[in-house]
């Protein structure tokens, strides 16, 4: 299947094609040897990853016939506790807009969400909008196919050589935790966030 990205700014068009096999990725290097080894790994890799997680979609982004960029995603559910809830009344994050128009929104304790568990842009074709390109992509996959899903998760590759989390917060992910878990800090983004007047 297709989904289709239009034309991002000065992204060309880019084709984003579903694949259920790695072997399109066997040239595919992103830069970081950890994802790297695990993208190219035969065992406990992402071709491994893939075939155990049947919830789990993954995706090439082409452009032309190069893939630029790969990334897997599910839904899954988002908890907030009453400290992050709390961060979004006050205004230090944004909140969904839902949560203005029905203040008890916010009272549940767990969120329908998508969840990205892998996402990486070509190491050649970094720092050219691609990223963003594709995480829009992602955003309207989520309100396309996912009813009521208010919020997208990652975690984020946060190592003392290597963080995605400044990406992600460019583009409008907040921080879940006050640390990192391991080498990995989750985040959530939220779709239609209320911006304060």
């Amino acid at each position: 299947s297709t989904m289709s990205s239009g034309n991002n700014g000065f992204v060309k068009d880019i084709k984003i094609e579903r694949i259920d096999d790695v072997s399109v990725l066997s040239t595919f290097y992103c830069g970081n040897g950890e994802m790297d080894d695990f993208i190219q790994a035969k065992e406990n890799g992402l071709e491994s990853f893939m075939k155990s997680k049947t919830d789990i979609s993954t995706y090439v982004a082409k452009i032309e016939h190069d893939v630029v960029a790969f990334f897997s995603i599910r839904e899954s559910t988002l908890e907030l506790d009453e400290d992050d809830k709390e961060d979004m009344v006050m205004g230090i994050s944004s909140k969904p807009d839902i949560a203005y128009k029905n203040p008890s929104y916010l009272s549940e304790k767990v969120f329908k969400a998508l969840e990205i568990s892998y996402f990486a842009v070509h190491k050649d074709k970094q720092k050219q909008g691609i990223g963003f390109a594709l995480l829009n992509v992602i955003k309207e996959y989520a309100i396309r196919k996912i009813e009521d899903c208010q919020f997208i998760m990652v975690g984020a590759y946060h190592s003392h050589d290597h963080s995605a989390v400044d990406f992600y917060s460019k583009f409008g992910f907040t921080k879940h935790t006050p640390t990192p878990i391991e080498d990995v800090w989750p985040m959530y983004y939220v779709i239609y966030p209320h911006y304060q007047e």
